[in-house]
């Protein structure tokens, strides 16, 4: 049986807020658990009262269960996380709509995001953003 399950994308330190990325900042999403799924989609929406959002958004992937100091600004190859194989860029977003992206990771139980301000980002750009993920149930 299958079952379509939605849970928000979180801030790196596991809070459940719209994450900053100011200016050029580049900012990590807490890891998002994957493993019984076959389909995914990344609803995603860059918000600013100051201006326009500029942002590129990548996905990363890991094989290794998190522990919460690995999360955040961290993690590299000692902990799993490497760019999906290729381009790993999902998007530019150069406005406040909704996106909503069919992504195709090799299947790896977790995943995250970095968002990546671009120079002309306003330093209050913030982002919201959920999976959702058709997953198989017994």
């Amino acid at each position: 049986m299958e079952r379509m399950a939605k849970q928000r994308v979180k801030k790196s330190d596991g809070t459940d807020a719209d994450i900053a990325v100011a200016s050029t900042a580049n900012v990590l999403t807490h890891s998002v658990k994957i493993p019984y799924s076959s389909a995914f989609c990344l609803s995603i929406r860059a918000k600013s009262s100051t201006g326009t959002p500029d942002l590129d958004i990548y996905i990363q992937q890991t094989h290794v269960e998190q522990a919460p100091s690995d999360e955040g600004d961290t993690g590299d190859e000692t902990n799993g996380w490497v760019a999906t194989e290729g381009s790993s860029k999902l998007i530019d977003i150069t406005d406040e709509n909704w996106h909503h992206l069919t992504i195709s990771p090799v299947v790896l139980p977790y995943v995250r995001f970095l968002l990546d301000g671009q120079g002309a980002n306003p330093a209050d750009c913030t982002v919201e953003a959920y999976v959702t993920q058709l997953e198989q149930w017994d």
